[in-house]
């Protein structure tokens, strides 16, 4: 991810933000296959959204990653993390 990059160059026209673009929307299609290879080993419930699902963890890491790893930030990625992850978990023992 290229976090302050995208933030820096994010409104301008040109080839660098074409570039960084271009490998954020890979990094997110990567994501999305690596969830839907998930859900079909039944690792994750079938009646998620991969796109939504992707979206809320890639927002997590660049906020994480954008807060100067504070301890309490730290804290709050791993709740949060950990808060999805068991969501998802209750969704799929039913």
């Amino acid at each position: 991810m290229f976090v302050a990059a995208a933030a820096e160059v994010g409104t301008r026209r040109g080839a660098v933000h074409d570039a960084i673009a271009a490998q954020r929307r890979r990094w997110l299609d990567l994501l999305v296959r690596q969830a839907g290879d998930a859900q079909k080993l039944g690792e994750l419930p079938a009646d998620v959204d991969l796109a939504q699902l992707v979206f809320e963890l890639e927002a997590l890491l660049v906020a994480a990653n954008t807060t100067c790893g504070t301890s309490t930030a730290v804290y709050r990625r791993g709740r949060a993390i950990s808060d999805m992850y068991l969501t998802l978990w209750a969704s799929i023992a039913g």
